[in-house]
């Protein structure tokens, strides 16, 4: 899979919606245009379980390991910048472009002979999505809140390597687009004329398949109607720029 031409579909088709959506406002509003721009990281937690994941370590009576079983990729960081087109500095259509990392990792020399066990559960994504969000400026308060939802399409990568010394490896590697949609939320603090803090709570559900193969052995697993999405908690910087009184 061309991993560089599915995140410019991506890119390409995320911004021909955003600007057409917005050139089209601008000719049926008034009001002022406004470009905003900025930049958000964070953390990320899965929803559902396969990906979440658990670590289990069995001991024995004397406290030693005797076994190691690790699934999943558990929580990780996030990044996106973020750019869209307002009308009347309270509508925008937001174009959201960023990745995450979640990796799983551990080894442990095991009882009795100590031999090691290894794994590495890696997933990263590339993520787009178009949104709609409405800004709620109030006067007796400098923080102004907002909500939105969307459309969202994640480019996934899978990997988890289990290699037990001793024991056959385990090579597990796959690919897959998943479209869906996010709710987002937060607030924005101005720092410096219209420069904001931002915070942002977002959840997002991008469901769909990923085929999985073994690379020593040639197999394949598939996991169907996977959610790929999950919470997001982020926190960065925005700034408005007018383009018209």
């Amino acid at each position: 899979m061309n991993r560089n031409r599915y995140v410019m579909s991506i890119l390409t088709i995320g911004s021909t919606l955003v600007l057409s959506a917005a050139a089209a406002e601008a000719q049926s509003d008034p009001e002022g245009k406004f470009l905003t721009i900025g930049l958000r990281g964070g953390v990320f937690a899965p929803q559902d379980q396969s990906v979440q994941g658990f670590e289990l370590i069995t001991y024995d009576a004397g406290g030693s390991p005797t076994g190691l079983a690790i699934s999943g990729f558990g929580p990780g960081g996030e990044v996106n910048l973020h750019t869209g087109l307002g009308q009347g500095d309270t509508r925008v259509w937001m174009l959201e472009i960023g990745g995450r990392v979640q990796r799983r990792q551990s080894e442990m020399s095991l009882a009795p002979n100590g031999e090691w066990d290894r794994y590495d559960n890696e997933m990263t994504a590339a993520a787009a999505s178009l949104s709609r969000i409405y800004r709620f400026p109030m006067e007796a308060s400098k923080v102004v809140p907002y909500l939105g939802a969307g459309i969202a399409m994640q480019l996934i990568r899978w990997e988890t390597l289990h290699e037990p010394e001793g024991g056959a490896r385990q090579w597990y590697r796959g690919e897959s687009v998943v479209p869906g949609f996010q709710f987002t939320g937060g607030w924005r603090i101005p720092i410096y004329y219209d420069l904001y803090l931002d915070t942002q709570i977002k959840y997002g559900y991008c469901t769909g398949s990923i085929r999985i193969k073994n690379e020593d052995a040639g197999t394949e697993t598939e996991y169907k109607k996977m959610n790929m999405g999950g919470f997001s908690l982020l926190v960065g910087i925005s700034m408005d720029i007018k383009l018209r009184e």
